[in-house]
């Protein structure tokens, strides 16, 4: 976490988000234990997260498709930890039978007010 000096534009930081599903391709909902897992395995790495609960919908052909997911969001500093949140993605990835965990992942610039 950045010192905290009132009104100081932070150094650039990078911010990960890692969608991950609630629901297997089948619509079956997976273990809360293991989405639970999940969600303390990065806070446990990170030291914070904050977590979004959201909905996405895609259309392949005729057939539309929802998916309940939560987004858990970090805010780091080093390009390694960018890596290491795709590496995690690959591990839940397959913890989870998916095709693809979508990871995300921003420039920012932050300013402690």
């Amino acid at each position: 976490m950045p010192t905290r000096i009132p009104g100081k534009l932070t150094p650039a930081q990078y911010r990960v988000a890692m969608h991950i599903p609630l629901a297997d391709n089948n619509g079956e909902d997976f273990d809360p234990i293991v989405i639970g897992g999940i969600e303390a395995s990065i806070l446990a790495i990170y030291g914070a997260l904050t977590v979004t609960e959201a909905c996405g919908v895609w259309q392949d052909g005729d057939r539309t498709y929802s998916d309940v997911q939560k987004i858990y969001t970090v805010d780091v500093n080093r390009e390694n930890d960018i890596h290491h949140m795709r590496r995690l993605a690959d591990v839940y990835r397959d913890t989870l039978g998916q095709q693809c965990i979508y990871v995300t992942v921003q420039t920012i610039h932050t300013y402690l007010v």
